[in-house]
Formats: C-alpha cells, structure tokens, sequence
C-alpha cells in the first residue's frame, strides 16, 4: 500500500496528523512535483502530465496527493484519475499571526478532500 505526495511539500516537514492520515492509505513516498514553464504550451504539459503520471503509477499507489501548478494538476489528475487512481488534495485552515509590522501565515491540515 502506497500514498504518493505529489507536491513540491516533502513528508518530512507534514504536522503529525497529516502524517498520520496519509499512512492510513500506506507507506509514504515523495515525488516532487515539477516546474512548469509559464511559457510551456498545452502539448509540453501534456507530455508533463503523461510522464509523471507514467512515474506515479510504478508505485502501485491507493492515493495520491496532486498539488502544484494549475493545468499540470489539471492534466495529471484527469490520467490517474481516468486510471483508477484515488486522487486528493491536502486542506489546511489559515491561520494569520500578526506582530507589528509582520504578518506569517500558519497552516494546519484539517484533511484530504477527492479530486
């Protein structure tokens, strides 16, 4: 059983119960989800798309979580979708800590919604 963490977000920084809701679809692995030009044509991420869905599918996944560039996402939920493939996102509340001049956004996961 696999979860593949298709973002550019490694495993490793996750809060616990992120961890822990993606462990219930098996053992974690990372792909990092790529660049993508703002000059690349439909075709270039199509290709994207077919090439690292190609990459995902080799890990056997019960889940992926797909989160990047908008018509990358698009493309490439719609293959691993379209292949039996549970596809997910990560949501998370925004928590804004404001001191003086400086504002940091904090995020806690909250859970994984389909696709």
């Amino acid at each position: 059983m696999t979860f593949v963490n298709c973002s550019n977000h490694p495993s490793v920084r996750w809060a616990e119960d992120q961890l822990n809701a993606a462990k219930n679809f098996g053992d974690i692995v990372d792909i990092a989800f790529p660049n993508v030009s703002p000059k690349a044509t439909h075709e270039d991420v199509s290709r994207m798309a077919v090439d690292l869905a190609g990459q995902i599918e080799t890990c056997h996944p019960n889940a992926v979580m797909v989160q990047g560039e908008m018509t990358l996402t698009y493309e490439l939920v719609r293959r691993l979708k379209a292949d039996g493939i549970v596809c997910l996102a990560a949501c998370s509340e925004r928590r804004t800590i404001e001191n003086g001049n400086v504002k940091t956004s904090v995020f806690e996961f909250v859970q994984f919604r389909s696709y």
